[in-house]
C-alpha cells in the first residue's frame, strides 16, 4: 500500500473542490433561505440512510476486511451477501419514508411540512445512497483504497453536477429530481464496475448474511452498536439543524450549512483517509500493541495535516465565505473558528474510536458515541438561543470531548494503550492556534493592507513553529508518501 496515502489525499482534495463547487452553485441559485432548507432536507435523507441501512455499509467494512485476508472466495461471498441485504433495505426504507412523509408531514419538523412534495422526491435517493457507500467501502476492504476514493470522487461529481443543473432549471424540486436520477444511474454503473473488478454480484453462489451470522454472531452485536451510534449522530445533526431553522429562521439555517461546509473541509481529506487506510489496517489480524502504535503514528501525522488544512479557514474566514458562497453568507464567518475547533476534536476522537473498533471493543464505542451526541443535543437548544450559530459548534465540541475522554480512558485501562505525548501536545497546540486565530481574525474585518500583513505573518509564524517541532524523521517527504504500517 506504499504511496496510497498521498494518492487518496489528492483525490480527496479534488472531492472537496467538487463539493465546494456544488455548494457555491446552490448558494447562488437558491439564496441563503432555500439553501438552508435544502441542507435540512439533505440531513433528513442522511438520517433515513442511517436508520434504513442498519449501519451495515460500515459494519460490512470490518467483516469484508477480515474476509479478504482469508481469500478472494470468502471476500466475494460475504460482500455479495451484504450487497443483497442493503439493496432490500434501501428499497424498503424509501417506500416507508414516502408513506411517512405523506401521513406525518411534520415528523421532521413543522418548518419542513410545506416542502412535502420536495421531501417525497428526496427520499427516493435512499437506496442509491446506501449502494454508493457500500461500493466505496468494498474497494477499501479489498485493499484498493485509492480506487474507492476515485469512485467516490466520480459519484460526488455526477451528483453535484446534477444538483446544480436541477436547481438552475427547477429550484428545490429540480435539485432533488435531478439528484435522484443521477444517483440511480451512478449506483447502477458502480455496481457493474464492482461486479467486473471484484466479482461481487447480487447472484454470487452461496452468498448471504444469514450464514455469516451463524458463523460469526458478533456481526449482529457490532451492527447494533454501530447502528445506535450512527443514529444518535444523524438524529443529533437533524435536530440541531431544525432547531436553528425554527429558532433563527431559514437564512440562519443557510448560514449554518455554510459554516458546516467550510469547517468540514478542514477534515474532509483526513476522515476518508482514516476510513480507507486506518480502518482496514486496525481491523486486520495483528497484535493490539501494533495497532495502538499505528493509530498513534497516524494521529501524529494527522495533526500536522489538520493544522495546514485549518489555517486558511481560520485566517481568512470572511473571504472564503464570500468566495465559496456569496456576500449574503459573510456574517457566518464570525463563528467559523468555533466549528473548526469542533472538527479538530472530532478528527482526533475518530482515530481512537476506530482503534477501539479494531480491538473489538465496539459496544463501548457505541455507548460513548451515543453519550456524546446526547450531551450535544441537551446543550444545543439553549446554546442556540443564547449564542446563535456558535452555540451549535460549542454543543458539538463538548459532546465530542466527552466521547473522546471516555475512549482514551478505556484504551488505557482495558487495552494498555496510551495516547502518545506527541499526539497530545500537537492536539493542544492545534486547539490553541485555532482559538487565537478566532480571536484575531473572526468576522468581516475588510482587506486593509495591515490586516493582510497580520494574517500572512500569523501563517508564517505558525508554519515555522510547526516545522521546528517536527521530529527529524518527519521532515523527510517520503514519510508523507507512505501508509503507516503496524510495528514501523
Amino acid at each position: 500500500m506504499s504511496g496510497a496515502l498521498i494518492s487518496i489525499a489528492v483525490v480527496q482534495v479534488l472531492t472537496i473542490l467538487v463539493g465546494l463547487l456544488r455548494a457555491k452553485g446552490l448558494a447562488l441559485l437558491l439564496g441563503p433561505a432555500d439553501f438552508g432548507v435544502a441542507s435540512t432536507i439533505d440531513q433528513v435523507v442522511v438520517t433515513l440512510v442511517t436508520f434504513g441501512g442498519l449501519a451495515l455499509p460500515f459494519t460490512a467494512m470490518k467483516f469484508m476486511s477480515h474476509a479478504h485476508s482469508q481469500g478472494e472466495a470468502s471476500f466475494q461471498r460475504i460482500a455479495s451477501g451484504f450487497l443483497r441485504v442493503l439493496t432490500g433495505l434501501g428499497l424498503v426504507t424509501a417506500l416507508v419514508a414516502s408513506i411517512v412523509v405523506v401521513l406525518f408531514p411534520t415528523l421532521f419538523g413543522a418548518d419542513l411540512a410545506s416542502y412535502q412534495t420536495v421531501m417525497q422526491v428526496a427520499v427516493l435517493g435512499v437506496p442509491s445512497a446506501l449502494l454508493l457507500i457500500f461500493l466505496v467501502n468494498t474497494f477499501a476492504a479489498s485493499q484498493r483504497p485509492a480506487v474507492g476514493a476515485a469512485i467516490n470522487l466520480a459519484g460526488v461529481a455526477a451528483l453535484g453536477a446534477a444538483a446544480v443543473a436541477g436547481a438552475w432549471r427547477g429550484g428545490l424540486a429540480g435539485l432533488y429530481l435531478a439528484s435522484v436520477v443521477a444517483a440511480v444511474v451512478t449506483s447502477i454503473v458502480g455496481m457493474g464496475y464492482v461486479a467486473r473488478k471484484l466479482a461481487v454480484r447480487w447472484r454470487t453462489p452461496h452468498a448471504g448474511v444469514l450464514g455469516e451470522l451463524r458463523a460469526q454472531p458478533s456481526i449482529l452485536t457490532n451492527a447494533g452498536t454501530f447502528y445506535a451510534a450512527m443514529c444518535a449522530s444523524t438524529v443529533a445533526m437533524l435536530i440541531l439543524r431544525t432547531t436553528v431553522l425554527g429558532q433563527l429562521g431559514a437564512t440562519a439555517a443557510g448560514h449554518l450549512q455554510a459554516a458546516f461546509s467550510l469547517a468540514l473541509t478542514v477534515g474532509a481529506v483526513l476522515q476518508p483517509v482514516s476510513n480507507l487506510v486506518l480502518v482496514p489496517l486496525v481491523n486486520r489480524e495483528a497484535p493490539a500493541a501494533d495497532k495502538c502504535d499505528s493509530a498513534n503514528k497516524f494521529a501524529s501525522q494527522m495533526m500536522v495535516l489538520l493544522l495546514v488544512g485549518a489555517l486558511p479557514v481560520l485566517v481568512v474566514p470572511e473571504i472564503l465565505m464570500r468566495l465559496l458562497f456569496s456576500s449574503a453568507f459573510v456574517s457566518a464567518a464570525s463563528v467559523l473558528w468555533l466549528f473548526v475547533l469542533w472538527q479538530c476534536v472530532f478528527q482526533l476522537m475518530y482515530v481512537y474510536q476506530q482503534l477501539l473498533v479494531g480491538l473489538d471493543d465496539i459496544l463501548f464505542v457505541g455507548v460513548m458515541s451515543v453519550a456524546g451526541f446526547v450531551a450535544a443535543l441537551t446543550l444545543g437548544s439553549p446554546l442556540v438561543r443564547w449564542l446563535g450559530l456558535g452555540g451549535v459548534a460549542i454543543a458539538l465540541a463538548v459532546g465530542m470531548t466527552l466521547t473522546g475522554v471516555g475512549l482514551v480512558v478505556r484504551l488505557r485501562v482495558s487495552h494498555r494503550c496510551r495516547i502518545s505525548r506527541r499526539v497530545t501536545w500537537r492536539f493542544v497546540g492545534l486547539l490553541a492556534i485555532a482559538a487565537i486565530a478566532g480571536v484575531l481574525f473572526a468576522g468581516p474585518t475588510g482587506l486593509a493592507s495591515d490586516t493582510i500583513m497580520a494574517r500572512v505573518a500569523f501563517v508564517v509564524a505558525v508554519l515555522g513553529a510547526t516545522w521546528l517541532v517536527l521530529a527529524p524523521e518527519e521532515r523527510d517527504p517520503r514519510l508523507w508518501l507512505s501508509v503507516v504500517r503496524p510495528g514501523e
